[in-house]
């Protein structure tokens, strides 16, 4: 009996090893084998999957748990299904693909692999295309995997150039800019039924309607030296496109202290009274809005002991003019790198212990720049630019 048993022992763990040499993984999709590393296309109307794991000809128990496991957007292991299980029962939406892979354990042998297959469902993908239209051209958009016939729409701004009907369109644009879209109906050969496929578009320029303050309404004044947060003010069912167009800050009165395309933040300097602004102008590649968006504040010192200050004029070709309330001790301007590349300071006869100062900036290289100016208060910051 003894000697009966080693030898079952003996052949079985020669059965293993051989099969963990040479045999092909095999994923089993309701009774039906497939390689691991094929792809498999299964109809709109198959919900539920049995799903099991083969080597060999041997079925082995799946671990549910661990990154071994992966499955398509959209689909779910039955809840029911314990972490260790011969079988996987998997809810599907019908249409979503993708790959699936399972984990196969034996308790002899501990992990055995991890084959998938690629799963590939017979309904429409998107549709491709820029994300523009420019006035006066005309741009192609298709559809992946145009199955059964497809027919297609537009919104206002844009009008089809040719057939309406097919795997792809022409659209043209003429007249106001406005974000619109294109749409593709497609009726399925395969008793997939009816989809709706639809991407946005800007058809022209870039619109903006306006900038944000803090995410909200801006206040009537703006304190000096205050630094404030900003946003480009986009339709939010286009944000996502919105998000690859082109934005240019600029300022008067105030600094720009980050850049990040849609948001930036500003730092407000100048005297008490005065009028800052910020504009903001956008562009993709049919070219830059015709309208930028722009605000107007005063400044107030909202209390006092905030520096008050003005550099102008902003752009500023050969020489730059500096006011302060406080009398100027040092003038500071570094280049958009942060190098020094000018210093002016209080022992300077150019300064004089005045409260005023002219700077020649005729001999540097075009571009923006950060003045740092140093009173009795502390650091005013601004940026210029040289044209």
């Amino acid at each position: 009996m003894v000697r009966t048993s080693s030898i079952v022992f003996f052949l079985v763990s020669i059965f293993l090893l051989t099969d963990k040499i040479s045999a092909q993984d095999k994923v089993e999709i309701n009774g039906v084998l497939y390689n691991s590393g094929s792809t498999v296309t299964l109809p709109c109307d198959v919900g539920t999957l049995v799903v099991k794991g083969v080597r060999g000809g041997l079925y082995y128990d799946l671990w549910r748990n661990g990154d071994w496991n992966s499955l398509p957007s959209n689909w779910t292991i039955s809840d029911d299904i314990p972490n260790y299980s011969p079988y996987y029962s998997i809810g599907t939406d019908l249409v979503s693909g993708g790959v699936l892979k399972i984990h196969m354990y034996s308790s002899m042998s501990g992990n055995i692999a991890s084959p998938y297959v690629n799963i590939v469902r017979p309904v429409p993908g998107q549709i491709l295309g820029e994300s523009d239209v420019c006035s006066g051209s005309s741009k192609s958009f298709s559809l992946q995997n145009a199955i059964g016939s497809v027919s297609w729409s537009v919104g206002d701004g844009l009008s089809i150039s040719g057939s309406s009907t097919g795997s792809s369109v022409n659209l043209t644009h003429g007249g106001v800019s406005r974000n619109t879209f294109v749409k593709a109906t497609i009726s399925t050969s395969n008793g997939c039924g009816y989809f709706e496929k639809t991407k946005k578009i800007i058809a022209g320029t870039p619109i903006i309607g306006g900038i944000l303050y803090n995410g909200g309404e801006w206040p009537e004044e703006i304190c000096n030296g205050q630094t404030v947060w900003l946003q480009a003010n986009s339709h939010p069912d286009y944000a996502s496109l919105y998000d690859m167009v082109n934005y240019s800050w600029s300022g008067v009165n105030s600094y720009l202290v980050s850049d990040l395309g849609k948001n930036a933040s500003f730092s407000f300097s100048g005297v008490q009274g005065q009028t800052a602004s910020i504009t903001l102008s956008v562009s993709n590649s049919c070219g830059t809005s015709p309208g930028s968006a722009t605000v107007f504040r005063t400044l107030s010192d909202c209390g006092g002991g905030v520096i008050t200050m003005r550099v102008f004029p902003n752009p500023v070709n050969d020489y730059l003019i500096v006011e302060s309330t406080r009398q100027i001790k040092r003038t500071e301007i570094y280049n958009s790198a942060g190098k020094l590349v000018k210093s002016i300071r209080e022992s300077s006869k150019n300064l004089d212990k005045s409260n005023k100062q002219s700077v020649d900036v005729k001999t540097l290289p075009r571009g923006k720049y950060f003045i740092h100016v140093t009173t009795e208060d502390g650091v005013n910051k601004s940026q210029i630019a040289l044209e």
